[in-house]
Protein backbone atom coordinates (compact mmCIF):
# COMPACT_ATOMS: atom_id res chain seq x y z
CA UNK A 1 0.00 0.00 0.00
CA UNK A 2 2.81 2.41 0.86
CA UNK A 3 4.47 1.73 -2.50
CA UNK A 4 1.18 2.41 -4.29
CA UNK A 5 0.67 5.69 -2.41
CA UNK A 6 4.27 6.76 -3.09
CA UNK A 7 3.98 5.94 -6.81
CA UNK A 8 0.66 7.79 -7.06
CA UNK A 9 2.14 10.82 -5.33
CA UNK A 10 5.13 10.89 -7.67
CA UNK A 11 2.93 10.58 -10.76
CA UNK A 12 0.59 13.31 -9.52
CA UNK A 13 3.54 15.58 -8.79
CA UNK A 14 4.97 15.03 -12.25
CA UNK A 15 1.59 15.77 -13.89
CA UNK A 16 1.11 18.87 -11.72
CA UNK A 17 4.39 20.40 -12.80
CA UNK A 18 3.67 23.28 -15.21
CA UNK A 19 6.07 24.69 -17.74
CA UNK A 20 8.10 25.83 -14.72
CA UNK A 21 11.69 26.08 -15.77
CA UNK A 22 10.87 26.53 -19.44
CA UNK A 23 8.98 29.03 -21.53
CA UNK A 24 5.87 27.26 -22.95
CA UNK A 25 6.51 25.93 -26.50
CA UNK A 26 9.46 28.28 -27.02
CA UNK A 27 11.55 25.26 -28.03
CA UNK A 28 9.32 24.77 -31.09
CA UNK A 29 10.06 28.25 -32.45
CA UNK A 30 12.99 29.17 -34.74
CA UNK A 31 15.92 31.34 -33.73
CA UNK A 32 14.80 34.45 -35.63
CA UNK A 33 11.62 34.99 -33.58
CA UNK A 34 11.74 38.56 -32.28
CA UNK A 35 8.52 38.54 -30.23
CA UNK A 36 7.27 35.59 -28.18
CA UNK A 37 4.29 35.05 -25.90
CA UNK A 38 3.73 31.68 -24.22
CA UNK A 39 0.78 30.30 -22.22
CA UNK A 40 1.18 27.25 -19.97
CA UNK A 41 -2.49 26.21 -20.10
CA UNK A 42 -4.48 24.74 -17.25
CA UNK A 43 -2.56 22.88 -14.58
CA UNK A 44 -2.86 22.10 -10.88
CA UNK A 45 -1.03 25.28 -9.81
CA UNK A 46 -3.21 27.49 -12.00
CA UNK A 47 -6.50 25.83 -10.99
CA UNK A 48 -5.55 26.24 -7.32
CA UNK A 49 -4.78 29.94 -7.70
CA UNK A 50 -7.31 32.72 -7.13
CA UNK A 51 -7.16 33.59 -10.83
CA UNK A 52 -7.74 29.98 -11.81
CA UNK A 53 -10.73 29.70 -9.49
CA UNK A 54 -12.20 32.84 -11.03
CA UNK A 55 -11.62 31.61 -14.59
CA UNK A 56 -13.22 28.25 -13.74
CA UNK A 57 -16.09 29.75 -11.72
CA UNK A 58 -19.75 29.16 -12.69
CA UNK A 59 -20.28 32.93 -12.62
CA UNK A 60 -17.76 33.57 -15.39
CA UNK A 61 -19.10 30.56 -17.33
CA UNK A 62 -22.57 32.12 -17.13
CA UNK A 63 -21.33 35.47 -18.44
CA UNK A 64 -19.47 33.85 -21.32
CA UNK A 65 -22.42 31.58 -22.08
CA UNK A 66 -24.69 34.59 -22.45
CA UNK A 67 -22.21 36.25 -24.80
CA UNK A 68 -22.26 33.58 -27.53
CA UNK A 69 -25.98 33.81 -28.46
CA UNK A 70 -25.67 37.59 -28.51
CA UNK A 71 -22.82 37.37 -31.01
CA UNK A 72 -24.83 34.94 -33.12
CA UNK A 73 -27.82 37.27 -33.05
CA UNK A 74 -25.62 40.17 -34.20
CA UNK A 75 -24.44 38.22 -37.26
CA UNK A 76 -27.97 37.06 -38.08
CA UNK A 77 -27.34 34.76 -41.06
CA UNK A 78 -27.11 30.97 -40.58
CA UNK A 79 -23.56 31.01 -41.96
CA UNK A 80 -22.53 33.72 -39.49
CA UNK A 81 -24.11 31.83 -36.60
CA UNK A 82 -22.23 28.68 -37.64
CA UNK A 83 -18.95 30.62 -37.69
CA UNK A 84 -19.54 31.85 -34.13
CA UNK A 85 -20.54 28.35 -32.97
CA UNK A 86 -17.45 26.59 -34.30
CA UNK A 87 -15.00 29.39 -33.42
CA UNK A 88 -16.41 29.44 -29.89
CA UNK A 89 -15.99 25.69 -29.45
CA UNK A 90 -12.44 25.86 -30.83
CA UNK A 91 -11.54 28.54 -28.29
CA UNK A 92 -13.04 26.45 -25.45
CA UNK A 93 -10.96 23.47 -26.52
CA UNK A 94 -7.76 25.47 -27.02
CA UNK A 95 -7.39 27.71 -23.95
CA UNK A 96 -6.71 24.94 -21.39
CA UNK A 97 -3.69 23.78 -23.43
CA UNK A 98 -0.21 25.16 -23.91
CA UNK A 99 0.01 27.83 -26.58
CA UNK A 100 2.55 30.23 -28.02
CA UNK A 101 2.75 33.12 -30.47
CA UNK A 102 5.94 33.96 -32.33
CA UNK A 103 6.60 36.93 -34.62
CA UNK A 104 9.54 37.12 -37.03
CA UNK A 105 11.02 40.23 -38.69
CA UNK A 106 9.52 41.25 -42.06
CA UNK A 107 10.86 39.62 -45.20
CA UNK A 108 10.53 41.67 -48.38
CA UNK A 109 8.26 44.03 -46.50
CA UNK A 110 5.92 41.28 -45.27
CA UNK A 111 5.83 40.52 -41.52
CA UNK A 112 5.21 37.00 -40.29
CA UNK A 113 3.96 35.16 -37.25
CA UNK A 114 2.75 31.81 -35.98
CA UNK A 115 0.28 30.50 -33.40
CA UNK A 116 1.08 27.13 -31.79
CA UNK A 117 -1.45 25.01 -29.89
CA UNK A 118 -0.51 21.83 -28.03
CA UNK A 119 -4.03 20.39 -28.10
CA UNK A 120 -3.33 16.92 -26.76
CA UNK A 121 -6.43 14.71 -26.62
CA UNK A 122 -8.65 17.61 -27.79
CA UNK A 123 -6.92 17.80 -31.15
CA UNK A 124 -9.43 15.66 -33.06
CA UNK A 125 -12.44 17.64 -31.78
CA UNK A 126 -10.66 20.92 -32.52
CA UNK A 127 -9.95 19.87 -36.11
CA UNK A 128 -13.57 18.81 -36.63
CA UNK A 129 -14.75 22.27 -35.68
CA UNK A 130 -12.03 23.79 -37.88
CA UNK A 131 -13.24 21.80 -40.88
CA UNK A 132 -16.81 22.92 -40.21
CA UNK A 133 -15.64 26.52 -39.87
CA UNK A 134 -13.72 26.42 -43.15
CA UNK A 135 -16.80 24.98 -44.86
CA UNK A 136 -18.39 28.42 -44.36
CA UNK A 137 -15.65 30.22 -46.31
CA UNK A 138 -16.53 32.22 -49.46
CA UNK A 139 -16.05 30.49 -52.85
CA UNK A 140 -13.07 32.65 -53.83
CA UNK A 141 -11.12 31.37 -50.82
CA UNK A 142 -9.58 28.02 -51.74
CA UNK A 143 -7.33 25.59 -49.87
CA UNK A 144 -4.31 23.82 -51.30
CA UNK A 145 -2.05 21.11 -49.92
CA UNK A 146 1.65 21.94 -49.42
CA UNK A 147 4.48 19.47 -48.89
CA UNK A 148 7.72 20.91 -47.45
CA UNK A 149 10.10 18.02 -46.78
CA UNK A 150 8.42 15.82 -44.20
CA UNK A 151 5.95 18.55 -43.21
CA UNK A 152 2.54 18.54 -44.86
CA UNK A 153 0.11 21.41 -44.28
CA UNK A 154 -2.66 23.47 -45.89
CA UNK A 155 -2.54 26.98 -47.30
CA UNK A 156 -5.44 29.36 -47.82
CA UNK A 157 -5.27 30.83 -51.30
CA UNK A 158 -6.74 34.31 -51.48
CA UNK A 159 -6.78 36.66 -54.48
CA UNK A 160 -5.46 39.38 -52.20
CA UNK A 161 -4.35 39.41 -48.60
CA UNK A 162 -1.73 37.99 -46.26
CA UNK A 163 -0.78 34.31 -46.82
CA UNK A 164 -2.20 31.93 -44.20
CA UNK A 165 -1.08 28.34 -43.62
CA UNK A 166 -2.23 25.79 -41.06
CA UNK A 167 -1.50 22.22 -40.12
CA UNK A 168 0.26 20.06 -37.56
CA UNK A 169 3.96 19.86 -36.79
CA UNK A 170 4.17 16.69 -34.76
CA UNK A 171 1.58 16.95 -32.01
CA UNK A 172 1.35 20.75 -32.23
CA UNK A 173 -1.24 22.52 -34.39
CA UNK A 174 -0.08 25.74 -36.02
CA UNK A 175 -1.43 28.71 -37.93
CA UNK A 176 1.25 30.68 -39.81
CA UNK A 177 0.64 34.08 -41.39
CA UNK A 178 2.68 36.32 -43.66
CA UNK A 179 6.36 35.62 -44.07
CA UNK A 180 6.58 32.88 -41.41
CA UNK A 181 7.78 29.60 -42.92
CA UNK A 182 6.09 26.57 -41.29
CA UNK A 183 9.11 24.46 -42.22
CA UNK A 184 11.19 26.49 -39.73
CA UNK A 185 9.27 25.05 -36.75
CA UNK A 186 11.50 22.97 -34.50
CA UNK A 187 10.87 19.34 -33.45
CA UNK A 188 9.84 18.66 -29.88
CA UNK A 189 12.75 18.07 -27.54
CA UNK A 190 15.33 19.04 -30.16
CA UNK A 191 18.31 21.31 -29.66
CA UNK A 192 18.52 24.86 -30.93
CA UNK A 193 15.52 27.04 -31.57
CA UNK A 194 14.62 30.24 -29.74
CA UNK A 195 15.73 29.12 -26.23
CA UNK A 196 19.25 28.47 -27.55
CA UNK A 197 19.78 32.05 -28.75
CA UNK A 198 22.01 34.05 -26.36
CA UNK A 199 19.58 36.97 -26.19
CA UNK A 200 16.60 34.84 -25.17
CA UNK A 201 18.60 32.68 -22.78
CA UNK A 202 20.01 35.69 -20.92
CA UNK A 203 16.69 37.55 -20.74
CA UNK A 204 14.59 34.55 -19.74
CA UNK A 205 16.97 33.40 -17.01
CA UNK A 206 16.34 36.71 -15.22
CA UNK A 207 12.61 36.05 -14.75
CA UNK A 208 12.22 32.26 -14.90
CA UNK A 209 10.98 30.28 -11.92
CA UNK A 210 8.42 27.73 -10.80
CA UNK A 211 4.87 27.60 -12.17
CA UNK A 212 5.31 29.94 -15.12
CA UNK A 213 1.85 30.62 -16.50
CA UNK A 214 2.48 33.39 -19.03
CA UNK A 215 5.80 34.22 -20.70
CA UNK A 216 6.90 37.16 -22.82
CA UNK A 217 10.09 38.02 -24.71
CA UNK A 218 10.97 40.87 -27.03
CA UNK A 219 14.19 41.22 -29.04
CA UNK A 220 14.46 44.99 -28.59
CA UNK A 221 17.52 45.34 -30.83
CA UNK A 222 15.66 43.79 -33.78
CA UNK A 223 12.63 45.96 -33.05
CA UNK A 224 14.78 49.11 -33.18
CA UNK A 225 16.16 48.10 -36.55
CA UNK A 226 12.67 47.46 -37.92
CA UNK A 227 11.31 50.74 -36.57
CA UNK A 228 14.13 52.65 -38.20
CA UNK A 229 13.50 50.91 -41.53
CA UNK A 230 9.73 51.52 -41.43
CA UNK A 231 9.79 55.09 -40.15
CA UNK A 232 9.11 58.15 -42.25
CA UNK A 233 12.22 60.09 -43.33
CA UNK A 234 11.45 62.96 -40.94
CA UNK A 235 10.65 60.72 -37.97
CA UNK A 236 13.15 61.08 -35.13
CA UNK A 237 13.13 57.42 -34.05
CA UNK A 238 16.71 57.50 -32.77
CA UNK A 239 16.03 60.63 -30.74
CA UNK A 240 12.83 59.17 -29.29
CA UNK A 241 14.54 55.92 -28.23
CA UNK A 242 17.39 57.88 -26.68
CA UNK A 243 14.94 60.09 -24.78
CA UNK A 244 13.17 56.98 -23.50
CA UNK A 245 16.50 55.42 -22.58
CA UNK A 246 15.82 52.42 -24.81
CA UNK A 247 18.47 53.09 -27.45
CA UNK A 248 20.78 50.45 -25.95
CA UNK A 249 18.18 47.98 -24.64
CA UNK A 250 18.86 44.49 -25.96
CA UNK A 251 15.80 42.57 -24.74
CA UNK A 252 12.73 42.59 -22.50
CA UNK A 253 11.47 39.45 -20.74
CA UNK A 254 8.50 38.93 -18.45
CA UNK A 255 7.01 35.97 -16.59
CA UNK A 256 3.70 35.68 -14.78
CA UNK A 257 3.91 32.87 -12.24
CA UNK A 258 1.53 31.25 -9.78
CA UNK A 259 2.89 31.97 -6.31
CA UNK A 260 1.11 31.14 -3.04
CA UNK A 261 -2.23 30.96 -4.89
CA UNK A 262 -1.67 34.46 -6.20
CA UNK A 263 -0.07 35.77 -9.38
CA UNK A 264 3.48 37.13 -9.32
CA UNK A 265 4.69 39.05 -12.36
CA UNK A 266 8.33 39.89 -12.99
CA UNK A 267 9.73 41.88 -15.89
CA UNK A 268 13.38 42.43 -16.73
CA UNK A 269 14.60 45.03 -19.20
CA UNK A 270 18.19 44.34 -20.27
CA UNK A 271 20.07 47.59 -20.85
CA UNK A 272 23.69 48.45 -20.04
CA UNK A 273 24.39 51.18 -17.49
CA UNK A 274 24.64 53.94 -16.82
CA UNK A 275 20.99 54.36 -17.73
CA UNK A 276 19.87 57.57 -19.34
CA UNK A 277 16.74 59.24 -20.61
CA UNK A 278 13.41 58.38 -19.03
CA UNK A 279 14.79 54.95 -18.08
CA UNK A 280 17.19 56.66 -15.66
CA UNK A 281 14.33 57.41 -13.24
CA UNK A 282 14.27 53.67 -12.43
CA UNK A 283 18.03 53.49 -11.83
CA UNK A 284 17.80 52.96 -8.08
CA UNK A 285 18.47 50.29 -5.50
CA UNK A 286 16.48 47.04 -5.81
CA UNK A 287 13.30 46.64 -3.77
CA UNK A 288 13.40 44.40 -0.70
CA UNK A 289 10.78 41.87 0.34
CA UNK A 290 9.35 43.97 3.21
CA UNK A 291 8.05 46.59 0.80
CA UNK A 292 4.52 45.12 0.97
CA UNK A 293 4.23 45.21 4.78
CA UNK A 294 2.14 48.38 4.52
CA UNK A 295 -0.42 46.67 2.25
CA UNK A 296 -3.65 45.35 3.89
CA UNK A 297 -3.86 41.57 4.19
CA UNK A 298 -7.06 41.47 2.11
CA UNK A 299 -5.50 43.29 -0.87
CA UNK A 300 -6.71 41.97 -4.22
CA UNK A 301 -3.86 43.58 -6.16
CA UNK A 302 -0.61 45.28 -5.24
CA UNK A 303 2.41 46.67 -7.04
CA UNK A 304 5.65 48.25 -5.90
CA UNK A 305 8.42 50.07 -7.69
CA UNK A 306 11.39 52.30 -7.03
CA UNK A 307 11.77 55.34 -9.26
CA UNK A 308 13.19 58.84 -9.02
CA UNK A 309 10.35 61.40 -9.32
CA UNK A 310 12.81 64.26 -9.66
CA UNK A 311 13.58 63.10 -13.20
CA UNK A 312 9.99 62.66 -14.40
CA UNK A 313 9.34 66.13 -15.74
CA UNK A 314 12.60 66.51 -17.64
CA UNK A 315 12.34 62.96 -18.98
CA UNK A 316 8.81 63.58 -20.28
CA UNK A 317 9.93 66.86 -21.85
CA UNK A 318 12.72 65.09 -23.74
CA UNK A 319 10.36 62.42 -25.04
CA UNK A 320 7.86 65.01 -26.25
CA UNK A 321 10.64 67.04 -27.87
CA UNK A 322 11.73 63.98 -29.84
CA UNK A 323 8.14 63.30 -30.91
CA UNK A 324 7.02 66.85 -31.62
CA UNK A 325 8.68 70.03 -30.23
CA UNK A 326 5.29 71.74 -30.15
CA UNK A 327 4.06 69.10 -27.69
CA UNK A 328 7.01 69.88 -25.42
CA UNK A 329 6.12 73.57 -25.59
CA UNK A 330 2.53 72.74 -24.69
CA UNK A 331 3.80 70.78 -21.67
CA UNK A 332 5.88 73.77 -20.53
CA UNK A 333 2.86 76.06 -20.90
CA UNK A 334 0.68 73.69 -18.86
CA UNK A 335 3.31 73.39 -16.13
CA UNK A 336 3.69 77.19 -16.00
CA UNK A 337 -0.09 77.59 -15.67
CA UNK A 338 -0.32 75.05 -12.82
CA UNK A 339 2.64 76.57 -11.00
CA UNK A 340 1.17 80.08 -11.27
CA UNK A 341 -2.24 78.84 -10.08
CA UNK A 342 -0.80 77.00 -7.06
CA UNK A 343 2.11 79.38 -6.38
CA UNK A 344 4.74 76.62 -6.34
CA UNK A 345 7.31 74.82 -8.45
CA UNK A 346 6.31 71.31 -9.50
CA UNK A 347 9.94 70.28 -9.84
CA UNK A 348 11.35 71.84 -6.65
CA UNK A 349 8.36 71.77 -4.31
CA UNK A 350 6.71 68.48 -5.30
CA UNK A 351 8.77 66.02 -7.36
CA UNK A 352 12.09 66.70 -5.62
CA UNK A 353 10.39 66.31 -2.22
CA UNK A 354 9.17 62.79 -2.97
CA UNK A 355 11.16 59.64 -2.28
CA UNK A 356 11.85 56.72 -4.61
CA UNK A 357 9.80 53.87 -3.15
CA UNK A 358 6.11 53.62 -4.07
CA UNK A 359 3.47 50.99 -3.30
CA UNK A 360 0.02 50.74 -4.91
CA UNK A 361 -2.73 48.46 -3.59
CA UNK A 362 -6.46 47.89 -3.93
CA UNK A 363 -8.41 46.08 -1.20
CA UNK A 364 -11.96 45.65 0.16
CA UNK A 365 -10.86 47.16 3.47
CA UNK A 366 -9.85 50.30 1.55
CA UNK A 367 -13.19 50.55 -0.24
CA UNK A 368 -13.25 47.78 -2.84
CA UNK A 369 -11.35 46.79 -5.97
CA UNK A 370 -10.56 49.94 -7.94
CA UNK A 371 -12.62 52.30 -5.79
CA UNK A 372 -10.56 51.42 -2.71
CA UNK A 373 -7.04 52.07 -4.02
CA UNK A 374 -4.19 53.60 -2.05
CA UNK A 375 -0.75 54.82 -3.10
CA UNK A 376 2.04 55.10 -0.54
CA UNK A 377 5.09 57.21 -1.45
CA UNK A 378 8.25 57.67 0.59
CA UNK A 379 9.01 61.32 1.30
CA UNK A 380 12.47 62.79 0.96
CA UNK A 381 11.69 66.27 2.32
CA UNK A 382 8.61 66.23 4.61
CA UNK A 383 8.79 69.94 5.46
CA UNK A 384 8.80 71.06 1.84
CA UNK A 385 6.09 68.58 0.85
CA UNK A 386 3.97 69.79 3.79
CA UNK A 387 4.21 73.35 2.47
CA UNK A 388 3.24 72.14 -1.01
CA UNK A 389 0.20 70.29 0.29
CA UNK A 390 -0.81 73.37 2.29
CA UNK A 391 -0.78 75.43 -0.92
CA UNK A 392 -2.83 72.77 -2.69
CA UNK A 393 -5.35 72.76 0.16
CA UNK A 394 -5.57 76.54 0.05
CA UNK A 395 -6.29 76.36 -3.68
CA UNK A 396 -9.03 73.77 -3.06
CA UNK A 397 -10.56 76.02 -0.40
CA UNK A 398 -10.71 78.83 -2.95
CA UNK A 399 -12.65 76.58 -5.33
CA UNK A 400 -15.43 76.30 -2.73
CA UNK A 401 -16.24 80.03 -2.87
CA UNK A 402 -19.67 81.06 -4.25
CA UNK A 403 -18.15 82.63 -7.36
CA UNK A 404 -16.21 79.43 -8.22
CA UNK A 405 -16.93 77.45 -11.43
CA UNK A 406 -19.91 75.10 -11.65
CA UNK A 407 -17.86 72.09 -10.49
CA UNK A 408 -16.99 73.19 -6.98
CA UNK A 409 -14.55 71.36 -4.72
CA UNK A 410 -14.75 71.24 -0.94
CA UNK A 411 -11.89 70.15 1.29
CA UNK A 412 -13.00 68.18 4.35
CA UNK A 413 -10.88 67.62 7.44
CA UNK A 414 -11.46 64.51 9.53
CA UNK A 415 -11.66 65.02 13.31
CA UNK A 416 -10.80 61.38 13.92
CA UNK A 417 -7.78 61.55 11.59
CA UNK A 418 -6.58 65.18 11.47
CA UNK A 419 -3.76 64.39 9.03
CA UNK A 420 -6.14 63.13 6.34
CA UNK A 421 -7.79 65.46 3.83
CA UNK A 422 -10.83 64.45 1.78
CA UNK A 423 -12.11 66.08 -1.40
CA UNK A 424 -15.83 66.44 -2.04
CA UNK A 425 -17.33 67.81 -5.26
CA UNK A 426 -20.75 69.09 -6.27
CA UNK A 427 -20.91 66.37 -8.92
CA UNK A 428 -21.21 62.68 -7.90
CA UNK A 429 -17.94 60.77 -8.21
CA UNK A 430 -17.29 57.04 -7.68
CA UNK A 431 -14.28 57.84 -5.47
CA UNK A 432 -13.44 60.37 -2.78
CA UNK A 433 -9.81 61.49 -3.22
CA UNK A 434 -7.91 61.76 0.07
CA UNK A 435 -4.31 62.20 1.16
CA UNK A 436 -2.19 62.44 4.29
CA UNK A 437 1.42 63.23 5.18
CA UNK A 438 2.53 61.00 8.06
CA UNK A 439 5.73 59.66 9.51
Amino acid sequence: MRATILLSTLLLGMWAMPAGAEAPLADRLPEDVALYVGWAGRNVAFDGSLMGQFVNSPQLAGVMGALKPRLQAELGSPAGQAVVEHAWEMAKLAWPHRAAVGVVPPRQGLPGGVLLLDLGRDRAAFLRHLDALLAQRPPELTIEQVQAGTLSYHRLVMPQGVPVAFGSAGEVFFVAVGAFDPASLRPAGGEGGLPATPGFAQAWSAVDGEHVQLAFYLDAATLRTQLAAMAEPDANIAGLLEALGLDRTSAIASAMRVHNRGILSQTRLLSPGPHRGLLAVADGEPLVSDVFQIVPADALAAAAWRVQPAGWLEGLRRVLTALDPEQAQALDAMVAHVEAELDLSLQRDLLAALGERMVLASAPSLGGLGTGTALWIDVRDPARLGQTLAKLEAWLDRQAQPDAPELRVTLLRSEAHPAIRFVQTDQPLPVAPAWALQE
